[in-house]
C-alpha cells in the first residue's frame, strides 16, 4: 500500500526509511544549521539591544533587529527537520508530531519569507542614502514603515490563511504546501499541492519582487559608484595637466597652495568613495548570504513544478536544502560582524580575531554617536570644497557628485563603527 514504510523512497523522502542513516544525516543537517542560524540572529540582537541607544537610531540596525528577530523563529522551524511531521500519516513522518505541530512549522516557514525581503529592503535602504542622498530622517519618516509592512505582511498574512485552511503538509520533508495524494498516487489533473497552490503562485511571485528589487538597488548603488570615482580620476588628470611649469613667481607658490588643498579635498573624497564601496559591498554580501540560502531551494521547486514529478529533484538537492535553508542567521551574523572585526584589527593589528570578536559583542558604544557626528561635519566640508573644485569638469553635475560624499560616509560609520 503506498504510504508504508517500504513506499517511503517515493515523493522525495531523504532516504528508504525513517530510521535509516539517510534520514537521520538530514535531520543532523537541519538541526546543525538551524542551531547556527539562531546563534547568529540572536547574537546579531544581542548587539543591537545592547547597543539599542545608539544602534536603534538607524534604520539599517532596526531594519537588520526586525531581520533577525524572524530568522530565529524561522531558523528554529527548520531546523526540527522532519520531527513535526504528523505520526504515520506520510512515508516520511518519524511519527513524532501531530496536524497540529505541522501546521505550525508550516506558518513559521512561509513567515520566513520576511527574511530575503528584509534583504532586499536593505539594498534599498543603501541605494537611497548612496545614489539619492536621501537622509536618514527621511528614509526612517516615510519609508521605514512601508518596508517593514511590505516584509511582514505577505507572509503573515499567508501564514495565518494558509493554516485556517489547512494546507501545511509534509509530504516532503518540512511541513510545508502539500497533499496527501501526492503518497496516495491520487493527485489530480497533476496538482500536487491539493488547495495550497495559491501560496506557491503567490511566493513564486514574491520572490520575483524580492529579486528585482535587489537587481535595481545593487544595479543602481554600483553605478554610482563607478560614476564617482572615473569623476574623481578625470579630476585628479585635469590637476596634474594643469601644475603650472615655471619655478619661483608668485604665481605658481599661490597656485600650488590651491593645488594643495584641493588635493587633500580629492584624498578625503576618495575616501568617501572607498567607504561608499564598503558601504555596496555590505549589502552585496546580504545578497549573496540570501542567494547561498534559498538557490537550492528554488532549484527544487523549478524541476518539481517542470517534471510534475515530486521525485523528480536529484537526491543531492535535499541534502544541500537540508544543511543551507535553515543557514540563513549565521551568514546574516558573519556579514554583519565582517566590517566592525575588520574595523578594530585595523586600529590594532596586535589585536587577536577573538578579541576583536568579543569587543564587538560586549563593549558598550558610549561615544560612538559623537565620533558620527564630528565625522559627518568633517566630511561636510570636505566634500563642500570638493564641490566647488570639480564644478567645471563635471559639468552641471557637481552637486550631485559630490554631495553623496557625506551620505557614503554616514552610511559607511554605521556599518564600520563596532
Amino acid at each position: 500500500m503506498v504510504g508504508d514504510a517500504d513506499d517511503s523512497s517515493y515523493v522525495g523522502c531523504p532516504s528508504s526509511i525513517p530510521d535509516s542513516p539517510g534520514t537521520i544525516a538530514y535531520m543532523a543537517l537541519n538541526a546543525i544549521s538551524g542551531l547556527l542560524s539562531i546563534i547568529g540572529s540572536s547574537l546579531i540582537v544581542f548587539i543591537i539591544i545592547r547597543n539599542r541607544g545608539e544602534k536603534l537610531a538607524r534604520v539599517h540596525n532596526r531594519l537588520i533587529l526586525a531581520m533577525s528577530i524572524v530568522d530565529i523563529f524561522n531558523s528554529f522551524a527548520l531546523g526540527l527537520s522532519i520531527v513535526p511531521t504528523p505520526s504515520n500519516e506520510t512515508p516520511c513522518s518519524m511519527g513524532l508530531g501531530n496536524i497540529t505541530t505541522c501546521t505550525i512549522q508550516g506558518f513559521f516557514i512561509t513567515l520566513g519569507f520576511a527574511v530575503p525581503s528584509y534583504n532586499a529592503h536593505l539594498c534599498v535602504y543603501y541605494l537611497l542614502m548612496i545614489r539619492y542622498n536621501v537622509s536618514e530622517e527621511k528614509i526612517a519618516k516615510t519609508y521605514e514603515l512601508w518596508m517593514h509592512l511590505f516584509a511582514l505582511a505577505g507572509p503573515l498574512a499567508a501564514g495565518i490563511v494558509g493554516a485556517m485552511q489547512g494546507i501545511f503538509h509534509a509530504d516532503v520533508a518540512h511541513c510545508w504546501v502539500g497533499d496527501k495524494c501526492v503518497s496516495r498516487g491520487t493527485c489530480l489533473n497533476g496538482n500536487m499541492f491539493g488547495r495550497g497552490e495559491w501560496l506557491l503562485r503567490l511566493t513564486s511571485v514574491y520572490f520575483f519582487i524580492v529579486f528585482l528589487t535587489i537587481a535595481i538597488s545593487l544595479l543602481g548603488t554600483f553605478l554610482m559608484i563607478r560614476e564617482r570615482s572615473a569623476a574623481v580620476r578625470q579630476y585628479e588628470m585635469r590637476l596634474e595637466v594643469g601644475r603650472p611649469s615655471r619655478r619661483g613667481s608668485r604665481e605658481r607658490r599661490l597656485s600650488e597652495q590651491s593645488i594643495q588643498s584641493t588635493t587633500e579635498n580629492i584624498r578625503q573624497h576618495t575616501n568617501n568613495v572607498s567607504l561608499t564601496r564598503d558601504s555596496a559591498m555590505q549589502s552585496l554580501l546580504y545578497v549573496a548570504g540570501f542567494l547561498i540560502t534559498y538557490v537550492w531551494a528554488c532549484l527544487g521547486v523549478m524541476v518539481v513544478l517542470i517534471s510534475r514529478d515530486p521525485t523528480a529533484a536529484p537526491t543531492v538537492f535535499h541534502y544541500l536544502n537540508a544543511f543551507f535553508l535553515p543557514l540563513h542567521g549565521f551568514w546574516n551574523c558573519i556579514i554583519y560582524l565582517r566590517p566592525r572585526i575588520n574595523n578594530i584589527r585595523r586600529a590594532n593589528r596586535n589585536i587577536s580575531f577573538c578579541t576583536a570578536l568579543r569587543k564587538v559583542i560586549f563593549t558598550v558604544n558610549v561615544q560612538s554617536r559623537v565620533e558620527i557626528t564630528r565625522r559627518r561635519s568633517s566630511n561636510t566640508r570636505a566634500s563642500a570644497v570638493l564641490t566647488g573644485g570639480t564644478t567645471a569638469f563635471l559639468r552641471g553635475s557637481a552637486t550631485n557628485h559630490s554631495i553623496i560624499a557625506d551620505a557614503a560616509a554616514v552610511v559607511a560609520i554605521d556599518i564600520i563603527v563596532p
